[in-house]
Protein backbone atom coordinates (compact mmCIF):
# COMPACT_ATOMS: atom_id res chain seq x y z
CA UNK A 1 0.00 0.00 0.00
CA UNK A 2 2.71 2.52 0.92
CA UNK A 3 4.55 1.82 -2.35
CA UNK A 4 1.63 3.17 -4.37
CA UNK A 5 1.40 6.26 -2.18
CA UNK A 6 5.14 6.89 -2.48
CA UNK A 7 4.96 6.64 -6.27
CA UNK A 8 2.24 9.30 -6.24
CA UNK A 9 3.83 11.46 -3.55
CA UNK A 10 7.47 11.61 -4.61
CA UNK A 11 7.11 13.63 -7.86
CA UNK A 12 4.67 15.95 -6.09
CA UNK A 13 7.13 16.54 -3.23
CA UNK A 14 10.07 17.01 -5.58
CA UNK A 15 8.19 19.67 -7.52
CA UNK A 16 7.01 21.44 -4.36
CA UNK A 17 10.40 21.41 -2.62
CA UNK A 18 12.41 22.16 -5.74
CA UNK A 19 15.37 19.82 -5.23
CA UNK A 20 17.28 18.70 -8.33
CA UNK A 21 18.96 15.46 -7.17
CA UNK A 22 17.09 12.26 -6.37
CA UNK A 23 17.89 10.56 -3.05
CA UNK A 24 17.96 6.81 -2.54
CA UNK A 25 15.03 5.72 -0.37
CA UNK A 26 15.11 2.54 1.74
CA UNK A 27 12.03 1.15 3.51
CA UNK A 28 13.03 -1.03 6.45
CA UNK A 29 11.10 -3.72 8.33
CA UNK A 30 12.32 -3.82 11.93
CA UNK A 31 10.10 -5.51 14.50
CA UNK A 32 12.37 -4.70 17.44
CA UNK A 33 12.42 -1.02 16.57
CA UNK A 34 8.62 -1.05 16.21
CA UNK A 35 8.26 -2.32 19.79
CA UNK A 36 10.21 0.67 21.12
CA UNK A 37 7.86 3.64 21.75
CA UNK A 38 10.79 5.97 21.07
CA UNK A 39 12.22 3.96 18.18
CA UNK A 40 13.28 5.32 14.81
CA UNK A 41 10.72 6.44 12.24
CA UNK A 42 13.21 7.69 9.65
CA UNK A 43 16.53 9.43 9.08
CA UNK A 44 18.58 11.02 6.31
CA UNK A 45 22.30 10.68 5.58
CA UNK A 46 23.46 13.87 3.81
CA UNK A 47 26.81 12.36 2.82
CA UNK A 48 25.22 9.58 0.74
CA UNK A 49 21.80 11.17 0.11
CA UNK A 50 20.08 8.08 1.51
CA UNK A 51 16.71 8.26 3.24
CA UNK A 52 15.74 5.39 5.54
CA UNK A 53 12.13 4.94 6.62
CA UNK A 54 11.00 2.32 9.17
CA UNK A 55 7.63 0.84 8.21
CA UNK A 56 6.79 -2.07 10.54
CA UNK A 57 3.32 -1.69 12.06
CA UNK A 58 2.79 1.84 10.73
CA UNK A 59 -0.15 3.39 8.89
CA UNK A 60 0.71 4.16 5.24
CA UNK A 61 0.01 7.88 5.76
CA UNK A 62 2.32 7.92 8.76
CA UNK A 63 5.05 6.35 6.62
CA UNK A 64 4.46 9.05 4.03
CA UNK A 65 4.70 11.76 6.69
CA UNK A 66 8.13 10.49 7.74
CA UNK A 67 9.25 10.42 4.11
CA UNK A 68 7.99 13.97 3.60
CA UNK A 69 9.97 15.15 6.63
CA UNK A 70 13.17 13.52 5.40
CA UNK A 71 12.70 14.88 1.88
CA UNK A 72 12.80 18.39 3.34
CA UNK A 73 16.19 17.52 4.86
CA UNK A 74 17.26 16.28 1.42
CA UNK A 75 16.16 19.58 -0.11
CA UNK A 76 18.16 21.41 2.56
CA UNK A 77 21.20 19.34 1.65
CA UNK A 78 20.74 20.06 -2.07
CA UNK A 79 20.74 23.80 -1.42
CA UNK A 80 24.00 23.56 0.54
CA UNK A 81 22.93 23.45 4.19
CA UNK A 82 25.30 21.80 6.69
CA UNK A 83 23.42 18.74 7.95
CA UNK A 84 26.32 16.96 9.64
CA UNK A 85 24.82 16.62 13.12
CA UNK A 86 27.13 17.32 16.04
CA UNK A 87 24.46 16.90 18.72
CA UNK A 88 20.89 15.63 18.96
CA UNK A 89 20.00 18.47 21.35
CA UNK A 90 18.22 20.99 19.15
CA UNK A 91 18.28 23.56 21.96
CA UNK A 92 22.08 23.46 21.95
CA UNK A 93 22.43 23.98 18.20
CA UNK A 94 20.51 26.90 16.58
CA UNK A 95 21.28 25.62 13.08
CA UNK A 96 19.92 22.13 13.85
CA UNK A 97 16.82 23.68 15.39
CA UNK A 98 16.18 25.77 12.27
CA UNK A 99 16.58 22.73 10.02
CA UNK A 100 14.20 20.61 12.13
CA UNK A 101 11.66 23.42 12.41
CA UNK A 102 11.55 23.66 8.64
CA UNK A 103 11.23 19.88 8.18
CA UNK A 104 8.36 19.66 10.67
CA UNK A 105 6.51 22.73 9.43
CA UNK A 106 6.87 22.10 5.69
CA UNK A 107 7.37 18.33 5.46
CA UNK A 108 5.34 16.82 8.26
CA UNK A 109 2.68 19.52 8.05
CA UNK A 110 1.77 21.60 5.03
CA UNK A 111 3.19 19.37 2.29
CA UNK A 112 1.22 16.38 3.62
CA UNK A 113 -2.01 18.36 3.84
CA UNK A 114 -1.65 19.60 0.27
CA UNK A 115 -0.92 16.13 -1.04
CA UNK A 116 -3.86 14.62 0.81
CA UNK A 117 -6.13 17.28 -0.67
CA UNK A 118 -4.77 16.54 -4.15
CA UNK A 119 -5.46 12.83 -3.64
CA UNK A 120 -9.04 13.53 -2.54
CA UNK A 121 -8.53 11.89 0.86
CA UNK A 122 -10.32 12.65 4.08
CA UNK A 123 -9.23 15.75 6.01
CA UNK A 124 -6.76 15.34 8.85
CA UNK A 125 -8.54 14.42 12.09
CA UNK A 126 -8.19 17.90 13.56
CA UNK A 127 -9.90 19.44 10.51
CA UNK A 128 -12.65 16.90 9.90
CA UNK A 129 -15.42 18.88 11.60
CA UNK A 130 -13.94 22.35 11.33
CA UNK A 131 -13.62 24.72 8.41
CA UNK A 132 -11.01 27.45 8.95
CA UNK A 133 -12.04 31.09 8.31
CA UNK A 134 -15.41 30.27 6.72
CA UNK A 135 -16.02 33.95 5.91
CA UNK A 136 -19.47 35.24 4.97
CA UNK A 137 -20.79 31.73 4.35
CA UNK A 138 -20.18 30.52 7.91
CA UNK A 139 -23.77 29.27 8.20
CA UNK A 140 -24.10 28.03 4.64
CA UNK A 141 -24.32 24.35 3.70
CA UNK A 142 -21.17 24.55 1.58
CA UNK A 143 -19.03 25.85 4.44
CA UNK A 144 -20.40 23.22 6.78
CA UNK A 145 -19.77 20.47 4.25
CA UNK A 146 -16.35 21.81 3.36
CA UNK A 147 -17.09 21.95 -0.38
CA UNK A 148 -14.08 23.03 -2.45
CA UNK A 149 -15.25 23.55 -6.03
CA UNK A 150 -11.89 24.41 -7.61
CA UNK A 151 -9.77 21.97 -5.60
CA UNK A 152 -7.37 24.56 -4.21
CA UNK A 153 -7.58 23.36 -0.61
CA UNK A 154 -9.70 26.34 0.50
CA UNK A 155 -13.43 25.75 1.22
CA UNK A 156 -15.74 27.76 -1.03
CA UNK A 157 -16.98 29.78 1.94
CA UNK A 158 -13.56 31.34 2.53
CA UNK A 159 -12.14 31.19 -1.02
CA UNK A 160 -12.04 34.67 -2.64
CA UNK A 161 -12.39 33.00 -6.06
CA UNK A 162 -13.92 29.52 -5.60
CA UNK A 163 -13.89 28.79 -9.33
CA UNK A 164 -10.42 29.92 -10.39
CA UNK A 165 -8.81 26.50 -10.08
CA UNK A 166 -5.33 27.93 -10.75
CA UNK A 167 -3.53 27.17 -7.53
CA UNK A 168 -0.75 24.68 -8.23
CA UNK A 169 1.94 27.20 -9.14
CA UNK A 170 0.93 29.52 -6.29
CA UNK A 171 1.11 26.71 -3.75
CA UNK A 172 4.49 25.59 -5.05
CA UNK A 173 5.83 29.12 -4.82
CA UNK A 174 4.44 29.49 -1.30
CA UNK A 175 6.12 26.29 -0.10
CA UNK A 176 9.47 27.27 -1.62
CA UNK A 177 9.15 30.80 -0.20
CA UNK A 178 8.52 29.37 3.27
CA UNK A 179 11.62 27.22 2.90
CA UNK A 180 13.71 30.26 1.91
CA UNK A 181 12.27 32.22 4.85
CA UNK A 182 13.56 29.56 7.24
CA UNK A 183 16.95 29.75 5.57
CA UNK A 184 17.08 33.56 5.92
CA UNK A 185 15.90 33.46 9.54
CA UNK A 186 18.56 30.87 10.35
CA UNK A 187 21.31 33.03 8.85
CA UNK A 188 20.26 36.06 10.90
CA UNK A 189 20.17 33.91 14.03
CA UNK A 190 23.67 32.53 13.45
CA UNK A 191 24.96 36.02 12.61
CA UNK A 192 23.64 37.44 15.89
CA UNK A 193 25.08 34.49 17.82
CA UNK A 194 28.56 35.13 16.36
CA UNK A 195 28.33 38.85 17.13
CA UNK A 196 27.52 38.08 20.76
CA UNK A 197 30.26 35.46 20.99
CA UNK A 198 32.98 37.87 19.86
CA UNK A 199 31.54 40.93 21.60
CA UNK A 200 30.89 42.80 18.38
CA UNK A 201 28.13 45.38 18.34
CA UNK A 202 25.96 45.75 15.28
CA UNK A 203 27.28 48.57 13.11
CA UNK A 204 30.92 48.09 14.20
CA UNK A 205 33.47 47.67 11.43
Amino acid sequence: MHEELVNEFYPFAKQQLGFNKDPKINFIEDGENAQNPMGYTGHYDPSTMVITIYITGRHPKDILRSLSHELVHHAQNCRGEDLMIKTHDIDADPHLKAMEDEAFHIGSGRLMKRFQKQMGGYPMAEEKDKIKNPGPYIDGPKAKAGVDSDGDGEPDGSDPDPKDGSVTSDKEKETQTESKDYHTKKNFMLHDMLLRKFGIKKGDK
